[in-house]
């Protein structure tokens, strides 16, 4: 997977707001694998990301899941901007080795 990079997954706002990724910086949502319905940032248009799995143990070891950008766009009620709909590109492709060159 040469065009694949690593999506930016932060941590929900903390009580005052400041801090991690907020909220609105969170404009692509997973769709379908492991990491459904979770909110993470992109900054490219094209390829596939690798997106962490959540874990559900700091024991569990850190994979990643991979999904490719779409054209499709996704809303929600109570946000202005659409979603970025990622898909899941499913086993086969899904473990990829995006902090490798």
């Amino acid at each position: 997977m040469a065009d694949s990079a690593a999506a930016q997954v932060g941590p929900p706002d903390p009580p005052g707001g400041s801090g991690g990724l907020g909220r609105h910086d969170r404009d692509a949502i997973c769709l379908g694998g492991p990491c459904h319905g979770l909110l993470v940032h992109v900054e490219q248009d094209v390829g596939v990301l690798g997106v962490p799995v959540p874990r559900r143990s700091p024991d569990e070891p850190v994979r990643h899941a991979g999904y490719r950008i779409t054209g499709e766009r996704v809303r929600y009620f109570g946000r202005a901007e659409p979603y970025i709909a990622l898909h899941w590109v499913g086993p086969a492709e899904s473990a990829c080795e995006c902090s490798a060159p």
